[in-house]
C-alpha cells in the first residue's frame, strides 16, 4: 500500500485529543509529495468527483471524500505557477502554509482533522483562512468547515464555520479571515470527530486559500452524576449507635507513622520543559524562511528537554500575537533552530525574552522557561568578529 494512503488511514483512525494546534511553520513535515505521515491528525483530499460543476456552494458539498485521492504538491514557492496541479498544496513561503485550490479534476479539495473528544465537551474550531495567490486569477472563494461523528457518512455544516469568499484580487493577497466554528453537543465525548475546511471549484480562476493556525479547544467534561461529586453518604439510621470516637494518643495502641503520599501517575503529570538554551545568544536574523529551521546555520540553535510529548508554544517579548509560534516536541531532548523571523519577518534589533511552555494533549501546562536573546544587525555582528 502507498505510504501516504497509510497515512492517511492512520490519521482518519486516531483523532488528536484536544488542546489541539497546528500551524505549518515547521516545513519539515511534508516533504514528500501526498505524504501526510508526518503531520499528526491531519490529512488533505483532492475531493474529485464531489461536484458536478462550478461554482457549487461547498455547503451544499456533505458527501464523505475520504476514497478520493489522498493529495499534497510539497515544497512549493509560488501560488501562481503555471501547471501547478490544483487540490491541496504546501507552500513555503516567508510565512508558510497549507492552501487548497478548486478545479475541473479536484472539484472539492479539503483538509481533514481527526479528533478524539473522549472525555472533553465545547468543542471549538479555529483557524486562519489567507488569501495567498498574488496572480491574475480573480474569483469568488468560499470555504466551510463541516463536521461529522464517526469516519462514515455525510457531513453536517459546522455552527460559524462558513466564509463566503475568502480571496482578494486579482493581483493582491490581502484577505486573512478568521473562523471560529462551535460544535454541537453531539461531538463531545466521541472517540472520533471528523472536521474539515473545504472550498469547491470556482466559476473562474481558482485561487489558493491557506488554512493556517488551526486551533481546537475544549472543555474537560464532568464524569456522569453532575458536577463530579458523589452522593453525599446516608445519614446513620435510627437507633444506629453512634460512632466510637478515636482513641486519644497514649491510649491503647501507639499511632502509627503518618504514611507516605503515593507517587503521582506520569501519565497524569503535567509536562516539565527543562534546558531551553539558545547559542549563540546574539545572532544576526536569517535573511529568509520560517521561525523554525531543521537545517542549515542561519540563527541560533535551540535546543530543550521535555518529560512527554508536547505542544511547545513560543513567545517573543516584547512582542504581541504576531511574535508567536509553536513546535511538536518529543521526549527527551529536541534540537531546532531559530531564525529569528516570525510570520515572514525579521525581529527588528535589540533584546529579548524567548519565553517556551509545554501542552500536553490533556491541556496540562509546563510552567514557563525563558531565554534571553539579542538580534544583531549585520553590520554590527561583522564589527564585533573584527574586534581584537
Amino acid at each position: 500500500m502507498h505510504t501516504a494512503l497509510i497515512a492517511a488511514i492512520c490519521c482518519t483512525l486516531t483523532g488528536a485529543q484536544p488542546p489541539f494546534a497546528q500551524s505549518w511553520s515547521d516545513t519539515g513535515l511534508i516533504t514528500v509529495d501526498d505524504d501526510w505521515s508526518r503531520v499528526p491528525a491531519v490529512v488533505g483530499h483532492r475531493g474529485d468527483g464531489l461536484v458536478a460543476e462550478p461554482g457549487i456552494d461547498p455547503r451544499a458539498v456533505l458527501a464523505d471524500g475520504s476514497t478520493t485521492p489522498v493529495d499534497v504538491s510539497a515544497n512549493r514557492t509560488d501560488p501562481g505557477a503555471i501547471g501547478l496541479a490544483s487540490g491541496v498544496a504546501e507552500f513555503e513561503l516567508a510565512d508558510p502554509v497549507v492552501a487548497i485550490q478548486g478545479s475541473a479534476t479536484a472539484s472539492a479539495p479539503h483538509l481533514v482533522l481527526a479528533l478524539d473528544t473522549r472525555g472533553r465537551a465545547g468543542i471549538s474550531v479555529r483557524m486562519l483562512l489567507r488569501d495567498i495567490d498574488q496572480s491574475a486569477a480573480d474569483a469568488v472563494e468560499p470555504v466551510a468547515v463541516q463536521y461529522r461523528v464517526g469516519g462514515s457518512g455525510e457531513y453536517v455544516n459546522a455552527p460559524g464555520g462558513w466564509v463566503a469568499d475568502a480571496t482578494t484580487g486579482p493581483g493582491e493577497a490581502t484577505a486573512a479571515t478568521r473562523v471560529t466554528a462551535t460544535l454541537p453537543a453531539a461531538a463531545d465525548g466521541q472517540p472520533l470527530v471528523e472536521v474539515r475546511a473545504i472550498t469547491t471549484n470556482a466559476a473562474g480562476r481558482d485561487e489558493w486559500v491557506g488554512v493556517d493556525d488551526i486551533e481546537v479547544t475544549a472543555a474537560t467534561a464532568p464524569p456522569p452524576g453532575g458536577c463530579g461529586q458523589g452522593d453525599p453518604p446516608p445519614a446513620p439510621g435510627e437507633g444506629d449507635p453512634p460512632p466510637a470516637p478515636p482513641p486519644a494518643p497514649g491510649e491503647g495502641q501507639p499511632p502509627g507513622p503518618i504514611p507516605a503520599p503515593l507517587p503521582e501517575d506520569p501519565r497524569h503529570a503535567r509536562p516539565e520543559l527543562t534546558g531551553l538554551e539558545l547559542e549563540p545568544e546574539t545572532f544576526v536574523a536569517a535573511r529568509r524562511g520560517p521561525a523554525i529551521l531543521r537545517r542549515g546555520r542561519a540563527g541560533a540553535a535551540l535546543r530543550f528537554r521535555l518529560s512527554k510529548p508536547a505542544l511547545v508554544r513560543f513567545a517573543v517579548r516584547p512582542g504581541g500575537e504576531r511574535t508567536r509560534f509553536q513546535v511538536h516536541g518529543r521526549r527527551g531532548l529536541n534540537r531546532m533552530r531559530f531564525s529569528g523571523r516570525i510570520r515572514g519577518r525579521a525581529l527588528a534589533t535589540g533584546p529579548y525574552t524567548l519565553v517556551a511552555v509545554a501542552t500536553d494533549r490533556a491541556g496540562r501546562s509546563s510552567p514557563p522557561a525563558a531565554v534571553r536573546l539579542r538580534i544583531a544587525s549585520e553590520e554590527g555582528q561583522r564589527d564585533a568578529r573584527l574586534k581584537p
